[in-house]
C-alpha cells in the first residue's frame, strides 16, 4: 500500500463518516474512542513510573502524581461510559472499528520487523 492509497481510504472514510448522522452522533462516535485511548495514555504513566523508563534521561516530578493522573483516568472512563449509555449503537460501531485494529497491529508486530529491515 501507498501512501496516496492510504490518503485515499482516509477520504473515503471520512466521507462516509460524514454522511451518516448529525454531528451530535460524530461527535459521540469520536468521543468514545479518543477518551479510551486518552486514559490509556495517561495509565500508561503508571507503567513508565514503575519500570523507571525514561529515568536515567529525564528527571522530573508532576505536581499532585499519583492522584492527579488517577482522577483523569477516571474521568475519561465516566466520559466513555457516558457516550455508551447516550448512544449505544455509534459507539458500539465506534468500538467495533477501533478493535478492528488489533489483528492489523499484531499481524505488523509479528511480520512487520522482517518487512522493514529486508529493504
Amino acid at each position: 500500500m501507498t501512501l496516496c492509497d492510504g490518503l485515499l481510504q482516509r477520504r473515503i472514510a471520512v466521507a462516509v463518516i460524514a454522511c451518516s448522522g448529525t454531528y451530535g452522533e460524530i461527535l459521540n462516535f469520536e468521543v468514545t474512542v479518543d477518551f479510551i485511548f486518552f486514559a490509556m495514555t495517561a495509565a500508561a504513566l503508571f507503567i513508565l513510573r514503575r519500570h523507571h523508563i525514561g529515568s536515567d534521561s529525564v528527571s522530573y516530578r508532576v505536581p499532585g502524581h499519583p492522584f492527579t493522573t488517577m482522577l483523569f483516568v477516571s474521568s475519561c472512563a465516566g466520559i466513555v461510559v457516558s457516550a455508551v449509555a447516550a448512544a449505544p449503537r455509534n459507539s458500539g460501531m465506534a468500538l467495533c472499528i477501533m478493535m478492528a485494529g488489533l489483528p492489523v497491529y499484531y499481524f505488523w508486530k509479528r511480520f512487520g520487523h522482517a518487512t522493514l529491515t529486508s529493504r
